[in-house]
């Protein structure tokens, strides 16, 4: 063992200092010396006590209070230890460790964490490692500031309660006892038990303490309770014993006084704190006011510059500024701290409301999955589109029917991928499933549009997923369906395409120019639309909405044209294409394509709203398709009804002629065989038949997918099922939702609903399941669950679609760089605002406060 130089000098001169005092006695200091050194003392912890006061607002009502000994129940206590206790609060004092806190005497600035409560707040001001929270490692005689630090943190029980085994000697026999976990209670006579918080056990010794008497004992007073207890045997009587002895009750008197006394450094500064942390509350509760209502709007929070001089500071500092205006509580806020510079908290900055988004975001999202846990089954929207920086982003929604009966198609976030392969997708919903937590085997449908990567019959996304769970039904969109038919019959035939370009010719004329705009819109000020439109194909309402405006403004339009192309101030190349804009006006076939399309349009897009919302069901969708069947087929046969609407548009009536072409005949021909039809007969045999032929044949080809998954549900709706086709039905739901219902009573269990819904007049499936959920769950649970899962079939993703006006929306020209993260938290606070508007402010302040310890200055 090395001994430094120090250390050898030091016993030197000690040992020169024993020699030269040689066998003197020890010298004692007088009375005199000892009161003397004891002022010095007090005086001492007087400046002591004035120094740790600069930190702490006394209140008036407390003047009296603090100024008496903080702990003078200890005399009770302690009769032989006073001088002791009169110094506990000196010495307290000076073992105190106050982290975070700095005084300045001009200004009293004060910083501290702000915590959630305040026995938090107490916690970090006082806790010290110097004391073991095992209660069998603790002194004999407890120290003042020991018994404080125990007082505010209280002790636990250390180890197991199983392994405090005692081992018994009975007549050479071996026996053990241990205690039980009832012993932690005190049990009344009416029955009720209570429980002895003042029970302790430590595996260390397998004893058990009161921690009470243990911090208020005294030499007179060592019971077993104090150095440890161990004695299983005879433990109940031993602790009814101890629960009524005059030195337990005077000890949990003493504990109830200490915990209540007021004028306690670290009491007060915990009240101070607790003030300054409803201060941060109240502003806290307006900025995430103002985050929910920008969050639900979609608008930008940032704007051009975040600093003070800025005049552009964006919309959260607008509206906080604006609400300041009607409250003084924000305005001397904003006063305070919005030019306190950096360093300085005011909860103001964009990343406090980052970190609130992603708070509320995340709120909001596990709403919605315990939503569709409590709704058991759903079905599956997914939907890609390019964002404004060219990353493919995959809508995830998830469609299930609610606790109250309503249809939920819930935005669940994008999901950027990379390819466009089936296979692909298939991970990433799979994926995206797994970390939701949702079971896959709970899915009853799917919907997609008609890409073949998606509804391949053998290798789409909706064929892998159905090698997972084989009842995720594949449904179709039906609004895409009607776009990919009237694009079809749009190109059946050389004057349909070229209607619909002269259309988008008439657009583009007018539009590229705002002096031609301006000559439309003064023809058209008496109109309903005032403008034309133009052609999309993805856009499901695009061709129906350019020929409504197009009929309904049909003379407008061509009036335009002309005073355009008779106009001196118009450049020749444009007054030509006028005129010829014009004269297509004139010729009658123009006039008839524009009453057909109409006519077709206009029922084909209000079949294609409808389906649009989410309410929409699979019964409801599949008879209007197979009436929209139907009314083309009656267009179809009445020609002479257009011709007479075609005729007010019009004055011209006659067909354009055509220049009949001579074919060459073989010599075997017979050339009066050959048909020769005159104009009108041409155009409804070439154009019209052909355009609602196409219509026809597709609708009826693509609604068969519709009618096959409906047949299986015909029980409940179609009155007039014969008992064969009855009993195929049952047995087809049974088979193939074995798992959701009991087969042995199902088919009795419909009969008896079929002749409910008779009595009751209820023949919408909407209707039917509300029905049940109104009293009749336990009446009829399997046609409960088979018009669930009914109603949880989708039949279009519009809400898809209606997600990617939200990703344009978003994620701008503007925002481009935005990150992925906060592109799902804003869009889904957007998307879902109803859910938005139901979130407490009081709860996502709590949660907010947990994240992390925050310093402020005030």
């Amino acid at each position: 063992m090395e001994v430094s130089k120090d250390q050898c000098s030091t016993a030197k001169s000690e040992s020169n200092m024993n020699t030269k005092a040689g066998n003197k006695k020890k010298r004692f200091q007088s009375g005199a010396e000892k009161r003397k050194k004891q002022k010095e003392k007090e005086k001492s912890a007087e400046k002591q006590r004035k120094f740790l006061a600069a930190f702490v607002v006394q209140s008036t009502s407390n003047t009296e209070e603090s100024s008496t000994p903080l702990h003078e129940d200890k005399s009770t206590l302690h009769p032989d230890t006073e001088a002791e206790t009169v110094n506990v609060e000196v010495r307290n004092e000076e073992e105190f460790q106050v982290e975070n806190i700095t005084s300045k005497i001009d200004g009293c600035n004060i910083k501290h964490l702000d915590a959630s409560d305040d026995s938090k707040i107490i916690e970090s001001v006082n806790v010290s490692d110097n004391f073991p929270n095992n209660i069998a490692l603790w002194p004999h005689s407890i120290s003042g500031a020991a018994r404080d630090h125990y007082l505010l943190n209280r002790p636990s029980n250390v180890g197991n309660i199983k392994n405090l085994k005692v081992e018994y000697a009975d007549r050479n026999k071996i026996y053990y006892r241990n205690i039980s976990e009832s012993n932690f209670y005190c049990f009344k006579a009416n029955g009720k038990k209570e429980f002895r918080e003042w029970l302790k056990f430590s595996e260390t010794t397998k004893c058990i303490y009161c921690f009470v008497c243990k911090l208020f004992s005294t030499s007179n007073n060592q019971t077993k309770f104090i150095t440890g207890y161990n004695d299983w045997k005879n433990l109940a009587r031993s602790l009814k014993e101890h629960e009524s002895s005059n030195f337990h009750i005077e000890a949990m008197f003493a504990l109830k006084k200490r915990s209540v006394i007021l004028g306690r450094i670290d009491t007060q500064l915990a009240k101070q704190l607790h003030g300054q942390q409803n201060y941060w509350r109240e502003v806290l509760k307006r900025i995430v006011a103002t985050m929910k209502s920008l969050s639900s709007l979609g608008i930008a929070f940032r704007g051009h510059r975040e600093n003070v001089d800025s005049k552009r500071r964006g919309n959260f500092f607008s509206c906080i500024q604006y609400l300041s205006e009607f409250d003084s509580f924000l305005k001397n806020h904003l006063e305070r701290y919005d030019n306190a510079g950096s360093g300085n908290v005011s909860y103001l900055s964009h990343s406090v409301c980052d970190e609130f988004i992603a708070l509320m975001a995340n709120e909001v999202k596990q709403h919605l999955i315990a939503e569709v846990k409590e709704a058991m089954y759903y079905s599956i929207i997914v939907d890609s589109t390019p964002d404004i920086t060219h990353i493919d982003q995959l809508t995830f929604i998830l469609r299930f029917v609610d606790e109250k009966g309503d249809i939920k198609e819930r935005f669940f976030g994008f999901i950027p991928i990379e390819s466009h392969d089936s296979a692909y997708r298939e991970n990433v919903v799979l994926e995206n499933l797994r970390n939701y937590s949702i079971e896959l085997k709970n899915c009853r449908g799917q919907t997609y549009d008609n890409a073949s990567n998606m509804s391949g019959r053998y290798t789409g996304l909706q064929a892998r997923l159905k090698e997972h769970c084989k009842t995720a039904t594949y449904v179709p969109c039906a609004s895409h369906t009607l776009n990919l038919i009237g694009n079809c019959a749009a190109e059946a035939c050389t004057p349909a395409v070229s209607y619909f370009d002269f259309i988008q010719k008439v657009y583009v004329f007018f539009s590229s120019s705002t002096r031609r705009w301006n000559f439309l819109q003064k023809n058209l000020q008496d109109s309903d639309i005032k403008n034309v439109k133009r052609i999309s194909d993805t856009r499901w309402s695009a061709r129906a909405d350019a020929v409504a405006a197009l009929i309904l403004n049909y003379k407008e339009i061509q009036k335009s044209l002309i005073e355009i192309g008779e106009h001196a101030n118009e450049k020749p190349v444009y007054k030509l294409e006028a005129k010829s804009l014009a004269r297509k006006f004139d010729e009658y076939e123009t006039a008839l394509l524009t009453v057909i399309w109409d006519k077709l349009l206009q029922r084909i897009n209000s079949v294609s709203k409808y389906l649009q919302d989410t309410q929409a069901n699979l019964l409801k969708g599949s008879s209007l398709l197979k009436s929209l069947t139907e009314f083309i087929n009656e267009v179809r046969k009445n020609f002479q009804d257009i011709e007479a609407e075609a005729n007010l548009m019009t004055d011209n009536r006659q067909y354009k002629e055509r220049r009949k072409r001579k074919r060459k005949y073989h010599f075997d021909e017979n050339k009066g065989g050959e048909a020769c039809h005159e104009e009108k007969q041409s155009f409804i045999i070439n154009v019209h038949n052909v355009i609602c032929d196409i219509l026809i044949a597709e609708l009826t080809q693509r609604s068969t997918t519709y009618n096959n998954i409906l047949n299986d549900f015909q029980i409940f709706f179609d009155g007039k099922l014969e008992e064969k086709a009855f009993e195929t039905c049952v047995t087809n739901l049974i088979t193939k939702y074995a798992d959701d219902i009991e087969a042995h009573y199902f088919k009795d269990e419909v009969k008896h609903f079929i002749k409910y819904t008779k009595n009751e007049k209820v023949t919408n499936p909407m209707h039917m399941y509300k029905l049940i959920k109104d009293g009749l769950q336990s009446t009829f649970p399997n046609v409960e669950t088979i018009l669930k899962i009914f109603l949880t079939l989708p039949i279009c993703n519009a809400s898809g679609e209606r997600s990617f006006s939200v990703l344009k929306r978003v994620k701008n020209y503007l925002r481009n760089s935005m990150s992925q993260p906060h592109l799902n938290e804003l869009s889904l606070l957007f998307i879902e605002n109803d859910v938005v508007q139901e979130l407490d402010y009081e709860k996502m302040i709590d949660k907010f406060s947990k994240l992390k310890a925050r310093k402020v200055t005030f």
